[in-house]
């Protein structure tokens, strides 16, 4: 990572203090300077996942399974984990544009599986609930390798719970691929 020139934390405290006052300035250059610390070890995670084909949320996926007696986890624990993810924000992720929208909202529409979680969206704003699909058509889970999609999970074979069958390290458990 390329060091920068200039501490984004105090500049945008300065520029805080200059508009507010010191008083509001403090509080929120603390908040900015957890998030960024935040920000700088999440990609760093991922630089070092991503020879493993993996990201920091599917790393922390397949250690959950890992720990668990049948290598699944109830639909529940996946909902629980997308909200704590999502923080409240049920709105949904946005878009890139809208090709990309149309094609996400085309695999959830064409699949076969059952949408278990999620699968909501709105056109009018580009957003997409995250999805769990169970039991997904292997052919509309394979195409979603072809660009960006948001955080949704496919489980296959359980209904109840998010099964292990994707490419993963051998030594790890296995994950469907995500949509």
């Amino acid at each position: 990572m390329t060091p920068l020139h200039i501490d984004p934390i105090a500049e945008a405290r300065r520029h805080w203090a200059e508009r507010w006052g010191e008083e509001p300035a403090r509080p929120m250059a603390a908040v900015t300077s957890i998030m960024r610390a935040q920000q700088v070890l999440m990609a760093r995670l991922n630089d070092l996942l991503r020879p493993l084909g993996l990201t920091f949320p599917r790393y922390e996926a397949l250690m959950l399974l890992s720990f668990t007696r049948t290598g699944a986890l109830p639909l529940g624990k996946i909902g629980e984990a997308i909200a704590s993810f999502r923080s409240g924000d049920s709105a949904g992720m946005r878009i890139v544009n809208q090709r990309q929208f149309d094609r996400l909202t085309s695999y959830l529409a064409q699949t076969s599986g059952t949408v278990a979680l999620g699968g909501g969206s709105d056109a009018s704003t580009l957003r997409i609930e995250p999805t769990v699909v169970v039991d997904p058509v292997v052919a509309v889970v394979a195409r979603a390798d072809s660009g960006p999609a948001p955080e949704a999970a496919a489980a296959a074979s359980k209904p109840a719970a998010a099964s292990t069958s994707a490419k993963t390290p051998a030594s790890a458990p296995r994950l469907t691929r995500s949509l």
